[in-house]
């Protein structure tokens, strides 16, 4: 959540932190907003301390980002203003999963408490409107802060070459994706031998039997010295590099899932599997990327052919078209919802 404050040529946000953090996640927190020179901010370990922050700061505006619906209700029992960026979590409803459909009737209610809400992609707004009758909803596009700051080390680590014997494949992008995950495992099995698999396991936190069961299970398929589990949080610098490894990345989720880890691809000059929402809106862009039914449906000499020079260029280029548009954008909005 955000508490937004502004005079004419500024915005200072007010960061609530909300959730169980050990001490070293603590002191990581409190590092990056001195490195960022960020003073306003307030970390609430439970609902009592979420609540008390709210009803103190009833006069504001907060702004969800990547909350539970325990929390989105808390702060609207506070009675506070809720503006709400749609990451593509609660988007729409999984008629697969009784759980999104039996708890679909509270998240219309929590929804439709928002002054606003915001999505990243088309596709979000589309389902949003849809399945939770909702009229409004904007669409503001992601602004790659990170990228825009590290461009330069982007530009080289996309000219390196690393002549690696076998084809590097990254899927993504987070523990979240396990279903999607052994799914991917079947498309991707007849090219045993021939490549490499890493699976994106940074967060959330999962038990171990959980990820012993995934390493298994892509051990018995690919082989222990082709398959990996990668659980180490990194740095930004340190992610790009790790990004920048690999030839193919490959998201299965339908939903929105894994855009920055298919952007930081696409600026990298890697070939790109997507399906759903991520393939409908990057391809509304413009970009090269693949879809994910070419892996069962194409050859296998397909597979293997990445990206030609111009084909990187258009997309690197892409990426970093609009940009000050977009932060403008983002500036108007954070405007808004303020007053």
């Amino acid at each position: 959540m955000t508490k937004i404050s502004f005079n004419k040529s500024n915005i200072r946000p007010y960061f609530l932190i909300y959730g169980s953090f050990i001490e070293n996640e603590v002191k990581k927190h409190i590092e990056l907003f001195k490195q960022s020179r960020i003073t306003n901010y307030y970390f609430a370990y439970n609902p009592r301390m979420l609540y008390q922050f709210a009803i103190k700061n009833r006069q504001h505006s907060f702004l969800l980002h990547g909350m539970t619906y325990a929390c989105m209700c808390t702060l609207a029992f506070a009675g506070v203003k809720l503006n709400w960026i749609c990451w593509g979590a609660g988007a729409s409803i999984n008629k697969r999963n009784w759980k999104s459909i039996l708890f679909t009737p509270i998240k219309i209610l929590i929804y439709h408490r928002f002054y606003n809400i915001t999505t990243l992609m088309v596709g979000d707004k589309i389902t949003l409107e849809h399945d939770y009758w909702l009229k409004g909803v904007e669409v503001l596009p992601y602004y790659p802060y990170t990228t825009v700051h590290f461009k330069d080390r982007l530009i080289m680590l996309n000219k390196t070459d690393m002549h690696k014997t076998k084809l590097a494949v990254l899927l993504g992008n987070s523990a979240n994706c396990i279903d999607s995950y052994y799914e991917l495992f079947d498309k991707l099995s007849r090219f045993k031998g021939l490549i490499t698999i890493n699976c994106m396991m940074q967060y959330p936190q999962i038990d171990k039997r959980t990820l012993s069961d995934l390493r298994n299970r892509g051990e018995e398929i690919f082989g222990k010295d082709s398959f990996f589990c990668d659980t180490e949080m990194l740095e930004t610098e340190a992610y790009f590099a790790y990004m920048s490894k690999f030839d193919i990345y490959v998201c299965g989720r339908l939903g929105q899932s894994g855009l920055g880890a298919a952007n930081t691809s696409i600026i990298l000059g890697k070939k790109v599997f997507l399906t759903g929402k991520n393939l409908q809106w990057m391809r509304s862009r413009g970009l090269f990327v693949y879809d994910l039914n070419d892996i069962e449906n194409g050859s296998d000499s397909d597979f293997f052919t990445l990206l030609t020079e111009e084909q990187k260029k258009f997309n690197f280029e892409s990426q970093f078209a609009g940009i000050e548009e977009i932060m403008d954008r983002w500036i108007q909005y954070l405007q808004k919802i303020a007053n």
